[in-house]
């Protein structure tokens, strides 16, 4: 979709072929936005081609696999995904398989900015790091849930998690200390996911079975802005990385909302 004219560009057709469809659950796109990895809870990854809406490479993994989450590695060739199965990979978009990862249920997963270290979210309710050198967990946080979902801000050194039936926290890597518990959202147990965005990422939005887009500051636990108008559960959020001002909603109503400030709050 065009974010100028708010009209689509491509329709990305064929995750629904064969005998036994899958509806999408996770899509991320590359550093330089010219791929798009889409999971859709079956052993298969797809990499489409964002500028001429081809489907670029279909990569395979272990036929009991259900690839759930993914993320790129910062040069834009590689990727890791993973699922609830117990085990993780790193690919290439030709399908070249690099690294597996055995024994590790993965929700969510990250690159850091220096390519080598792999943020995965477990279902042991822990952050990990993961070296390709080094098959052994880092362990950086354990949370008192399940981890929903998890994101990470441009200096890698900040994390938020949707973490069930607590809600959304923000977590210094760093220091490895639990900063904030963002109020105003009751988190089930729902895929539901947050990010950073804004200017300088100074904020977290969240989506919310409550049908509504949260808006924290990083420096305060209240919300400072809460956008109503979905009609069901709001599952994911994103701000545009070039228009700090513009954010994406998407919802189970099966709408996607784009959202801006009021027209007095717009600077001429």
């Amino acid at each position: 979709m065009d974010t100028y004219t708010l009209k689509p560009r491509h329709t990305l057709l064929g995750h629904m072929d064969g005998p036994h469809g899958y509806a999408l659950c996770y899509l991320a796109w590359s550093p330089d936005s010219r791929y798009l990895l889409a999971a859709h809870e079956s052993p298969e990854v797809r990499i489409w081609d964002a500028i001429h809406g081809t489907l670029e490479k279909s990569v395979n993994h272990s036929s009991n696999d259900a690839i759930m989450c993914g993320a790129w590695h910062p040069d834009g060739t590689k990727f890791v995904c993973g699922g609830t199965h117990g085990q993780f990979y790193l690919s290439d978009i030709r399908g070249t398989q690099h690294d597996r990862w055995e024994g590790v249920r993965v929700r969510s997963l990250w690159f850091q900015n220096d390519g080598h270290m792999i943020l995965a979210a477990d279902t042991h309710n822990r952050v990990c790091g993961f070296y390709s050198d080094d098959p052994k967990p880092y362990e950086i946080l354990t949370e008192s849930g399940d981890v929903i979902s998890m994101c990470i801000n441009d200096e890698g050194n900040m994390a938020v998690l949707n973490v069930a039936n607590k809600g959304v926290h923000l977590w210094d890597l760093q220091d490895k200390v639990l900063v904030r518990k963002f109020q105003g959202l009751t988190q089930g147990t729902f895929n539901v996911y947050s990010c950073f965005g804004g200017i300088n990422q100074e904020f977290v939005a969240s989506g919310s079975e409550e049908c509504n887009v949260y808006i924290w500051n990083t420096r305060r636990e209240k919300p400072v802005a809460v956008l109503q108008g979905h009609t069901n559960t709001v599952s994911c959020v994103s701000w545009n990385p070039q228009c700090p001002s513009m954010l994406v909603s998407c919802s189970d109503d099966c709408t996607v909302r784009v959202w801006a400030p009021a027209a007095q709050y717009r600077s001429s």
